[in-house]
């Protein structure tokens, strides 16, 4: 087996693993929501359908939003903004589709991962100050 096959082959693997994790946090999501009507509780309404945004006209909590996007990027309530930063830029570029040839299932599911990771990303970094965001790391004497 050649070495670029070998190295592809670790790539989709990790892809479809992401997509399967994102895909269950999903599902946790549609469960609680179902499990809500089912109490009787007014549920939260959100876009079971889309991984990235909830539906328009929705009203999500923040709570739940941060706590759904803090679980795609696989960081804890305690994370800094640097590790938030880490996760995102490590699950979106592993995630780029343009490493996947054209149609492929994988194309679509490192393109799915991309859009959550960045969603995520959004909701968590939302106020961050933007120069902090720009030049976190830069260091001046």
């Amino acid at each position: 087996m050649g070495e670029a096959k070998r190295v592809y082959d670790l790539l989709r693997g990790y892809v479809n693993r992401e997509y399967d994790r994102i895909r269950g946090v999903e599902l946790d999501e549609a469960e609680r929501e179902l499990n809500d009507v089912i109490a009787g509780s007014t549920p939260s309404k959100t876009s079971l359908s889309s991984a990235n945004t909830p539906a328009v006209g929705s009203v999500e909590p923040v709570a739940s939003r941060e706590e759904r996007a803090r679980r795609i990027l696989g960081v804890t309530e305690q994370s800094s903004f640097d590790e938030i930063r880490r996760a995102f830029e490590r699950l979106n570029k592993r995630g780029d589709p343009s490493r996947f040839p054209g149609n492929s299932p994988e194309r679509e599911h490192a393109a799915s991962i991309q859009k959550s990771v960045q969603w995520a990303y959004g909701v968590l970094t939302v106020n961050v100050d933007a120069t902090e965001k720009r030049f976190r790391s830069l260091e001046i004497e």
